[in-house]
């Protein structure tokens, strides 16, 4: 069955991102503070200032390397600064690809040689992780340029601006505009393609949100969700967003009574803490917050419910990975109810079981999509894109969902292996190899099942057993105790132990995960 949105298609402007954030949007006001140090409210960045930034950004960047051509990339390998912004747009007009500031040196060098970078935007914290990176692919030191020192210099130290790009509607289609990477949790990170068109489509999709807010952001401005957010609806809509280098909890607190902040996008577990630990709030005014994002997975609609009843604040369940910037039209009562919303205008989903049977309502089933925010394909690999996409053009989300008759979505699972517990990764293997040293254990399958209050992923196990096993009791308190005292916290078997018959598997021999959870479901 192949769901379809409600709402009539709307045109998506042939525009670049720059030409949608900074000509002719009502929202900006010129001497308004875009970008502002929230440990620092000293440094800000107005709009004007930002605009001025971005299109001298990309006359210092060909002056400094004449040969730099539209397609080239360069990369950001930075932590959250004022500074990002402006870079990220100015680069833009070429490629710009964000890698994770936490990386290491081979990952960051993976990342480089899978994007041909030409250019490093460092900063003082990854500058040593950059020049290894660099050398082990072979970029000239000298193509490095630091936040705080060089790349300001060569960025912003001149009076010369750029004429911003104009694209055909083809190439807005198509151009690289952005190259943001995948987790990596099932292997190498991959380079998704957002172009501009998807970055404009995107923020055209919001429609639930006021202009002229101000927001507080602690999300790494690497990560797509504030790629999507922070650095792209946030400036269509004029907001103030003020850059939260590093997160606690007592500092964003606190910065949220400084500014009154208005917006946040936050993650479950955040949410989950807040409503639980009422000891982390007490000391601080929230009361300016008037609305709230969970990012990064969906919130329980018992944890939007207590969220509200407590901070007097909605939560707005958003859906969205790097590959798919947002596909829902939701609102609160629709997240209070546990549902990312129905179908936004030009989009098209279908869900599917283990064996590629399409599914209807009330099923739960692997969902595919198709429209004007999803990616087309992955950076320099060919085989990677393939295999995530249909003989129909649908991309594979790999997320398990379930559609009510009225069309609301519910994301309930993921169906890859690994899944995430806070900051972790949790990789099942890791789990299944220490809980098969019991003598007993024939099968062992683990899979991350998601705690609706807690609004976080935990580990359940299934085993099958020896069949002479006598005590089942005493041998499941055996693995408990073998998974207590050898795996990691993150690991813990908090989800429970299920002894069965025989593990299920699907018609290449392999443990169904999906019936697994399906079992979750039905329990």
């Amino acid at each position: 069955m192949l769901f379809t949105s409600k709402y009539p298609s709307r045109a998506i402007p042939n525009l670049t991102v720059y030409e949608y954030l900074f000509e002719n949007n009502p929202n900006i006001k010129d001497q308004t503070k875009s970008f502002v140090d929230s440990d620092d409210p000293s440094q800000a960045i107005t709009y004007a200032e930002l605009k001025n930034m971005i299109l001298k950004l990309g006359a210092g960047l060909k002056k400094k390397f004449p040969d730099f051509k539209q397609g080239d990339v360069v990369a950001l390998y930075s932590p959250n600064n004022i500074y990002y912004p402006p870079t990220l747009h100015g680069i833009s007009a070429a490629v710009v690809a964000a890698i994770d500031n936490s990386c290491d040196v081979n990952t960051a060098a993976s990342c480089l040689e899978t994007v041909q970078a030409k250019v490093i935007v460092a900063h003082p914290d990854t500058l040593s992780r950059a020049q290894e990176a660099a050398k082990a692919v072979g970029i000239p030191t000298e193509n490095i340029l630091v936040f705080g020192d060089t790349a300001n210099e060569v960025f912003w130290n001149h009076q010369d601006v750029i004429t911003p790009v104009k694209y055909t509607e083809e190439q807005l289609n198509r151009l690289p505009c952005f190259l943001y990477f995948t987790s990596g949790t099932t292997g190498k990170k991959k380079a998704v393609i957002i172009t501009h068109r998807m970055m404009v489509a995107s923020s055209e999709g919001v429609v639930n949100l006021d202009p002229n807010l101000a927001q507080l952001c602690h999300m790494e401005l690497h990560h797509s969700s504030a790629l999507a957010g922070a650095l792209n609806t946030c400036i269509r809509l004029g907001y103030t967003t003020y850059i939260l280098k590093k997160f606690n909890f007592d500092v964003y607190f606190a910065a949220i009574e400084r500014y009154r902040v208005d917006f946040v996008s936050i993650q479950p577990w955040i949410i989950s803490h807040m409503v639980k630990e009422k000891s982390l709030t007490k000391e601080y005014d929230l009361s300016s917050l008037n609305v709230a994002i969970s990012s990064g997975s969906t919130s329980s609609k018992e944890l939007c419910c207590d969220f509200f009843e407590i901070f007097k604040c909605p939560i707005l369940n958003m859906y969205g990975m790097t590959e798919v910037l947002g596909a829902f039209r939701g609102s609160s009562e629709i997240s209070m109810k546990g549902s990312v919303g129905v179908i936004a205008p030009g989009f098209e989903v279908k869900l599917l079981d283990s064996d590629g049977k399409e599914l209807g309502y009330n099923e739960l089933g692997e969902m595919y999509i198709k429209g004007p925010t999803v990616t087309y394909g992955y950076y320099n690999n060919k085989e990677a894109t393939l295999k995530s996409f249909d003989n129909e053009g649908f991309f594979r989300t790999q997320d398990l969902v379930r559609v009510s008759e009225e069309g609301c979505f519910t994301i309930v699972d993921r169906l890859t292996d690994i899944w995430k517990y806070k900051y972790y990764n949790v990789t099942p293997h890791e789990i299944e190899t220490v809980l098969k040293t019991h003598p007993s254990v024939v099968e062992c399958s683990a899979v991350g099942i998601f705690n609706k209050y807690d609004s976080s992923w935990e580990a359940r196990v299934f085993v099958s057993l020896l069949k002479d096993t006598k005590d089942i009791e005493q041998v499941k308190r055996e693995i408990l105790e073998i998974g207590k005292t050898k795996l990691l916290e993150h690991q813990q078997i908090s989800g429970g132990l299920y002894v069965m018959d025989s593990l299920p598997k699907n018609t290449s021999g392999k443990v169904d995960r999906l019936a697994l959870r399906q079992y979750e479901v039905a329990a």
